[in-house]
């Protein structure tokens, strides 16, 4: 009677943990903790749970084809409240016994999760929900060295998160809603007490019918925190200020630097383009940015008269995009460095300016006196005569005189 009250026993025991507890891997050695992390998106828009990923999850931050075989599509966005989480697996065949699981690991304050992970996985402190292909959603907790989990066809008061799931051609899409911070009294060792400011480890899986798994990460080990991903959220995108572009007038030998300062002080940036078009925005050519002191692209050299537009776009790690106002400039040749057009403008009014002036000059001077008459012509002198005197007395005599007319001498 003991033997077979031990062999039911161990049996059930075997049951059970062939559905909730995954089996040990051997993985690759991990070199210190896991450093990828991923990201959810802040959107006040929120999902609607009916197991169809679509339009309603397009402000999500999304990773495609990720974990073993790349079969994950993962959607991570959250509100004030509540995060969500939208998980498509790549499934051939429809099973009720699959099952989408999520694993998290939140520290450890003493009692149930401190909200940071320690890559320490902590009796009673780290969560386990799930659902599987009949809609019935599972949760959990951590308890050494498995996972305890429990249906909600027990006790669905208890489990505080909501989840729709559906099969579509060969995948499965299931979405779930959680709270950040559990309902208190209600099993609180299976519920998230967690902050938007927090990091958590994260763990996505499925399990098929025939016991077999797939994660995300890549050969993640649901009893090893430290091969676990990070997840974090981020509520603000990314700042984009001071666009500046040299030479500020290019000709047209002349490619153009763009620079712009860039910050993201969550999630951290992901990648910033520039992107330019030649025919008034119709289309855009995209450059990738490099990061110095701070970001920089080149536009090449464009012909004479071209106007090139442009603006600079940032992503930061959880998807959210800021885009700068668009900027232009026209190549030109310059002129003694002056816009040809402008050159031409300020010689023609130099021009103007220099013909009024002398035309002004002309017609303000006065009237001067009367023009003086021409000369008399010069008469023609008689030829100078020569005095005759007396050699008396010295009296000047006339030319006809015959006698000195004061001493009465004979002139000779």
């Amino acid at each position: 009677m003991k033997k077979r009250v031990k062999l039911t026993i161990l049996l059930f025991a075997i049951i059970c943990l062939s559905y909730a507890l995954q089996p040990w891997r051997v993985i690759p050695s991990v070199q210190g903790l896991n450093s990828d992390t991923i990201y959810s998106k802040y959107s006040p828009n929120t999902p609607t749970l009916n197991g169809v990923i679509g339009e309603d999850w397009e402000n999500a931050n999304v990773y495609v084809s990720v974990g073993d075989g790349n079969i994950f599509d993962v959607y991570l966005m959250h509100d004030e409240d509540f995060f969500y989480i939208g998980i498509r697996a790549s499934d051939p065949s429809e099973e009720a016994g699959d099952i989408i699981k999520i694993f998290f690991e939140e520290g450890d304050d003493g009692e149930h999760g401190s909200g940071s992970s320690d890559y320490v996985l902590t009796n009673d402190q780290e969560d386990y929900k799930a659902i599987d292909g009949a809609g019935i959603r599972w949760d959990g907790f951590w308890s050494s060295p498995y996972w305890l989990i429990f249906p909600s066809t027990g006790d669905p008061d208890q489990i505080n998160f909501e989840v729709a799931i559906d099969y579509h051609t060969n995948r499965w899409e299931a979405e779930f809603k959680i709270p950040f911070q559990g309902v208190e009294g209600q099993n609180d060792k299976s519920d998230l007490a967690i902050n938007r400011d927090d990091v958590i480890g994260i763990v996505i899986s499925i399990q098929y019918s025939d016991l077999t798994y797939d994660y995300y990460p890549s050969g993640a080990n649901v009893s090893d925190a430290t091969t676990w991903l990070n997840f974090t959220f981020d509520d603000e995108a990314p700042t984009v200020s001071n666009v500046t572009y040299t030479p500020s007038q290019p000709g047209p030998s002349e490619a153009v630097t763009v620079t712009v300062d860039v910050t993201d002080s969550e999630s951290g940036i992901n990648n910033v383009m520039l992107s330019y078009s030649i025919n008034g925005g119709v289309t855009w050519t995209d450059v990738a940015m490099s990061n110095t002191t701070s970001y920089s692209g080149i536009i090449p050299k464009r012909a004479e008269d071209t106007t090139v537009q442009f603006k600079v776009t940032a992503t930061d790690n959880a998807g959210f995009t800021t885009e700068s106002e668009i900027s232009s400039y026209t190549v030109k040749t310059l002129l003694f460095g002056i816009d040809p057009l402008i050159f031409y403008v300020i010689v023609g009014v130099l021009a103007v300016a220099i013909v009024g002036a002398v035309i002004f000059l002309i017609r303000s001077r006065k009237p001067g006196a009367p023009p003086l008459p021409p000369p008399t012509p010069l008469q023609p002198m008689p030829p100078p005569t020569t005095s005759a005197y007396c050699i008396e007395c010295g009296t000047v005599l006339k030319p006809e005189a015959a006698f000195c007319p004061n001493c009465g001498k004979k002139v000779t």
